[in-house]
């Protein structure tokens, strides 16, 4: 019988191992000395050059539960004295501490909390016993309040602790659940660091633009061996797979590098070590890699949490909120196909705009996307440089606009199905 499943359960195995990458104990992402690439291949370079570049914003993700009387777990070695919940891999995204992983690693922690909030909420209503309760209610009893108040703050302290280690630490580092989006099978977690530092991240791809058969490379905990590295190709695309919320996650990525318990919230890479996809799931017949593992894809998950993100900066007063041009992009994709129908030079710089939402940021200075003329399509817009630094690429427009504030003004130089530029200046809402 084949087992679709998530690759977080605990399990004995005997694994047979034919290279070993790496030691499991102190290893670390130091750059080979030269002599040792010599003998190497241009795909072996490959391989050593990202596991080098990236293992080090590759983290290994567990939770546990906090042991009766304390607030916290031992972080050097969490397993003394608390019940783990589950283990995976995560990755971070932005230098201040945000890691993406997916939910169903830390499902059973989040679920523990979650419980303890809502059972404080359902027994002593805020409404009630909350810090800023209505005043309607201010004749309610001292002592009664004062009760209710005291055991709502108890029901509401954590249950469960998720930890992270990142690149060669010893020692853990206490992560907090930002949100999750069960549908997608992901989660964002943020670690607190010194002021001033900050840390690697991992830069993110497109997943729209996969081919199969192109390679990829996946970095994860495999069995709690951190820091593996495996090797394969995009075996197929738009796969449908059942979530951990029981829904179909659309446009999976299906491939052969091999994954197994322990990857899962690990990235998939592509050969320029960018992030393409979140490991998520494996299908066998034994519980192990079988040559058959799924990703979710990249540009579903970053359209996602960029949104948690920016709002937790924001509820912490990190930063303003995210700017808003108001506009959607359409894949390269997309782009060649649309460009090729209209007989023009597939070469077309830029980034098409598919779509501009009504009394935007874009709207209001004359931006146009894609349009309809019967049964033609019309081809608007593209951004072919903000700032007067060129763009070619979704990733780039992306990454970029993830840095802007509302209210910041940007300039960028646009390019119509003729050839025709301009610049133009908005503030972002």
């Amino acid at each position: 019988m084949l087992v679709c499943m998530p690759l977080r359960r605990a399990m004995k195995a005997t694994i047979y191992l034919s290279f070993v990458f790496h030691l499991c104990n102190g290893f670390s992402f130091k750059a080979p000395a030269s002599s040792l690439l010599d003998g190497l291949s241009a795909d072996e370079r490959t391989n050593v050059k990202i596991y080098q570049t990236t293992g080090p914003a590759v983290a290994y993700v567990t939770s546990v539960v906090i042991p009766r009387g304390k607030s916290t777990v031992n972080v050097t070695d969490p397993s003394k004295g608390s019940m783990g919940l589950g283990s995976g891999s995560g990755f971070l995204v932005e230098d201040d501490g945000y890691i993406i992983t997916n939910y169903h690693v830390i499902q059973r922690a989040w679920r523990m909390n979650a419980m303890g909030r809502e059972l404080g909420e359902a027994l002593f209503p805020s409404f009630l016993y909350g810090e800023d309760a209505s005043s309607q209610f201010s004749n309610l009893p001292k002592t009664i309040k004062s009760f209710g108040m005291k055991t709502r703050n108890r029901l509401d302290r954590p249950r469960a602790q998720v930890l992270v280690r990142i690149n060669s630490s010893t020692e853990y580092t206490q992560a907090d659940i930002v949100d999750v989006i069960p549908e997608l099978d992901a989660a964002v977690l943020k670690i607190s660091i010194p002021a001033g530092s900050s840390l690697n991240v991992l830069p993110l791809g497109s997943s729209s633009d996969l081919l199969v058969g192109q390679s990829v490379v996946a970095i994860g905990n495999p069995f709690g061996l951190e820091g593996s590295l495996t090797t394969g190709i995009v075996s197929a695309l738009n796969r449908e797979v059942t979530g951990i919320a029981g829904n179909q996650i659309r446009n999976c990525i299906q491939t052969d590098a091999a994954i197994n318990p322990g990857n899962s919230g690990g990235p998939l890479l592509d050969s320029q070590g960018k992030v393409i996809g979140i490991n998520t799931m494996i299908i066998s017949t034994s519980g192990s890699n079988a040559g058959i593992g799924f990703a979710v894809p990249i540009d579903t998950v970053r359209a996602a949490t960029n949104g948690i993100i920016s709002t937790h900066r924001v509820a912490n007063n990190v930063r303003p909120a995210q700017g808003l041009l108001g506009i959607g992009l359409c894949s390269t994709k997309m782009k060649e196909s649309l460009v090729m129908a209209a007989g023009k030079d597939i070469e077309f710089p830029g980034v098409l705009i598919s779509s501009v939402k009504v009394g935007s940021a874009a709207d209001l200075i004359g931006m146009k996307g894609l349009g309809l003329n019967g049964d033609e399509v019309t081809i608007g817009d593209r951004i072919v440089a903000i700032g007067g630094s060129y763009v070619n690429g979704l990733d780039e427009i992306t990454d970029d606009f993830q840095r802007r504030v509302a209210g910041e003004v940007v300039n960028l130089t646009l390019e119509d199905m003729d050839g025709k530029r301009r610049i133009v200046e908005t503030r972002l809402a």
